[in-house]
């Protein structure tokens, strides 16, 4: 199967959308990536939202619209887009983290409206990708 990006690239989409998971203070298999163009990843989030306490939420990323908020009624509806991050189509995590906490403190205005992303190419966005691939040098952590 060709996915269109190289193993590098792959393994950073891995470890940044593994980053969100952990500033999100998430445990477990709380996520999963599609590869495929356009690449795109789906964070489980461990609360409901007030006004619809029977939809599971959800972080949503894609290359093209960057991060969402989203609700899912059940396992075989779609997911309804509540807000976008904007910004940045890759913010740190940190940033994303931010923009959970708050979407399920129910803390954002509906904004179903997509982002427009100027100046990010699919070339550099896999560039960018890849340095999360990276590993943190141990001085760095400290």
């Amino acid at each position: 199967m060709d996915l269109g990006i190289d193993q590098t690239t792959a393994d950073g989409l891995h470890r940044y959308v593994g980053q969100v998971a952990d500033a999100l203070a998430l445990t477990g298999n709380t996520y999963c990536l599609d590869l495929a163009r356009p690449m795109n990843a789906y964070l489980a989030l461990d609360t409901r939202l007030p006004r619809f306490p029977h939809c599971d939420t959800a972080l949503l990323w894609d290359e093209r619209c960057g991060w969402a908020g989203t609700l899912e009624a059940d396992a075989r509806s779609e997911l309804t887009v509540l807000t976008y991050l904007g910004g940045d189509v890759l913010p740190s995590p940190r940033t994303v983290a931010r923009f959970g906490f708050a979407f399920v403190a129910d803390r954002l205005p509906r904004n179903g409206s997509l982002p427009e992303f100027r100046g990010t190419g699919h070339d550099e966005l896999l560039r960018r990708l890849a340095r999360y691939a990276q590993p943190i040098p141990v001085d760095a952590i400290r």
